[in-house]
């Protein structure tokens, strides 16, 4: 029973089945240590696994910073640099500049059109199928 302390139930079952295999390389019942022996066999990938990750994390850890003051002199000094900061932004008298206009928009409206090649064979295919959009019907008139 000392050999088999800490085991896990899958890794036991695993390791038994793996000896029925013959892994151990006799055909007689392991030893303790022989069990015990193929039952870290078993589960070495997975301690390999946690090993890893336990390395990667402390390899890209976030290094501990030096403890925040949160004094009222801090507190203070933070509020009056927000205001500096604040003043600077608005300009010295204080007054927030005007916004800026939004850019505008040119009007298309009243340029006139050029007609590519593609826009005068697709007007002459709905003057060849006699198509009606202002009916909305897309079917040819007889």
């Amino acid at each position: 029973m000392q050999a088999l302390e800490g085991v896990g139930q899958w890794a036991l079952f695993e390791a038994e089945r793996r000896i029925n295999q013959n892994a151990l390389g006799h055909a007689f019942m392991p030893t303790p240590s022989e069990l015990r022996a193929e039952i870290d066999r078993v589960m070495e990938p997975f301690r390999e696994r946690e090993r890893r990750a336990a390395e990667e994390a402390r390899r890209y850890a976030w290094e501990e910073g030096p403890p925040v003051n949160n004094d009222e002199a801090t507190r203070a000094r933070i509020i009056e640099g927000f205001r500096q900061l604040v003043t600077r932004l608005q300009g010295a008298s204080g007054v927030r500049p005007p916004p800026r206009p939004p850019p505008q928009v040119p009007d298309y409206s009243q340029e006139p059109i050029e007609i590519s090649d593609a826009l005068r064979r697709t007007l002459k295919a709905k003057d060849h199928f006699g198509l009606d959009e202002q009916r909305g019907k897309g079917r040819r008139e007889t």
